[in-house]
């Protein structure tokens, strides 16, 4: 018999699968193939006439198991063992990403304000978490879909975290603010036309500079600059 490696490995839920060969003194024998072990009553098997084997141990299965190959031809058999290690899927990265993930989304308030996110973000970020929870509560999931998930979700709370606002846009107010100050500054107090009475000059400037305090303060909400 001719196997390439006698110690395999493999995890939960995947396909294991290489072909064995084995050849004849008489080059018209018919050469059939099959297995023995544990392994065979948990789904393994061997295309006899190609030498095929495959098997995709279910969640449960890992372990480590020796498998029997045996070649047969004009009544005579030949046989080897390969060791094959079960691995079972780690899913412990993937549940501590989703729990950190919960706790950081639960105390995540929709808004404009600084620290705030938009709620689209907060929608978005929710709806990886329940699909790397999917994949968590899946028990027939793969180790590279648990990887997958959990890279998924990580992709997704770099998003979130640069959604966060951190400071309010403020160039439509200093526009304005820049555009009243052109104005008042041309503006002539009296009462012929054109002009304009001394309180209301008084009370614009006194409006547009409560609008420059507003724009000049770093801790200024989103509400008030609006």
């Amino acid at each position: 018999l001719d196997i390439d490696d006698r110690l395999v490995s493999v995890y939960e839920n995947e396909l294991l699968s290489f072909t064995v060969s084995a050849t004849d003194d008489d080059i018209n024998a018919t050469i059939t193939y099959s297995i023995s072990g544990e392994i065979v009553s948990l789904g393994a098997n061997i295309n006899p006439t190609t030498g095929v084997f495959s098997w995709t141990p279910a969640t449960g299965t890992a372990g480590m198991y020796i498998v029997t190959f045996i070649a047969t031809a004009n009544g005579e058999t030949d046989e080897d063992t390969v060791t094959i290690i079960v691995r079972a899927v780690n899913k412990n990265d993937l549940i501590n990403t989703i729990n950190s993930a919960k706790t950081k989304i639960a105390s995540a308030a929709s808004g404009t304000e600084i620290g705030q996110y938009p709620q689209s973000a907060i929608n978005a970020f929710q709806t990886a978490i329940s699909a790397a929870q999917a994949v968590a509560d899946n028990p027939t999931a793969t180790q590279s879909q648990v990887d997958q998930a959990e890279t998924n979700l990580q992709t997704a709370e770099a998003t979130f975290d640069a959604a966060r606002i951190t400071s309010i846009d403020k160039s439509a107010l200093t526009s304005a603010i820049a555009t009243a100050n052109a104005k008042v500054a041309s503006a002539v107090a009296g009462t012929g036309t054109g002009q304009y009475p001394q309180a209301s000059i008084d009370e614009f400037k006194a409006a547009i500079a409560i609008a420059q305090a507003v724009a000049d303060n770093p801790n200024a909400t989103n509400a008030e600059v609006s």
